[in-house]
């Protein structure tokens, strides 16, 4: 383009080039910017564990992104936002909104079934989640040109947790000391050790619940899970308990 611009003898072609190669660079450079926040939003939320600066980092992103390129990218990343900062009516008015997008393909609709059972979950609706748990299951299997559609959900730590849900203590104790952790990041170890802090509190195991603080501590942001914590012990926050230190 440069060369053309440089050979070409017309003045007005000269300037169409031109004008075309500033559109170009622009573009690219927006592109990359787009690309750049998109990175940092995900690196705050799922390695730093800092829900309301990644936060922020993507609101710049939207706002920049004038063709919605990212639109299905954002509402994604709002369940893990909205989960992460215990927000669970704002989760559940999200998969409500947007049932139709969650619902135009197999991988959408994995991620809307795995919040809504986070949902009835954590807010203690059993029926609810006894309803979608087996069609949460189903999906797990589901492969698209023989490849699978959930690689990026731990089954293990799901039935875990719905053991727990359950009070079968026992099955839950068995998938959740059964997890891989090797290759999570932090946002997922956090979650997991909420939920090990939880089986350790229902099964009476003082001494196991403050080393899965101090886990939780050291992996992340503690206070950015202080409401999942806060439940599970009748409002007992980290500062409190000084077995911790």
């Amino acid at each position: 383009m440069i060369n053309l611009i440089i050979t070409t003898p017309q003045t007005g072609t000269k300037l169409l080039y031109s004008f075309i190669l500033i559109v170009f660079l622009g573009f690219a450079v927006w592109y990359e910017v787009l690309k750049q926040l998109y990175r940092k939003a995900l690196t705050l939320l799922l390695f730093d564990c800092d829900p309301e600066k990644s936060f922020n980092t993507f609101n710049q992103l939207i706002q920049m992104d004038l063709f919605k390129s990212y639109r299905t990218a954002h509402l994604v990343y709002l369940t893990l936002y909205y989960t992460d900062t215990y927000q669970m009516e704002k989760l559940k008015q999200l998969l409500d909104d947007h049932d139709k997008e969650f619902r135009s393909s197999l991988e959408l609709l994995l991620v809307a079934d795995y919040n809504s059972y986070t949902y009835y979950r954590v807010t203690g609706n059993k029926t609810q989640m006894k309803r979608i748990y087996p069609k949460l299951i189903e999906l797990r299997d589901v492969k698209i040109k023989k490849k699978s559609i959930a690689p990026y959900y731990n089954w293990d730590y799901v039935s875990g947790t719905y053991s727990l849900a359950v009070n079968d203590l026992k099955k839950a104790r068995t998938y959740l000391e059964h997890v891989d952790l090797i290759n999570s990041n932090k946002r997922e170890k956090c979650h997991y050790y909420i939920s090990m802090h939880e089986l350790a509190l229902y099964e009476n195991r003082p001494d196991e619940m403050v080393r899965w603080r101090k886990l939780l501590k050291a992996e992340g942001n503690l206070m950015n899970y202080a409401s999942y914590l806060a439940i599970q012990t009748g409002g007992i926050t980290y500062e409190k308990t000084q077995d911790d230190r």
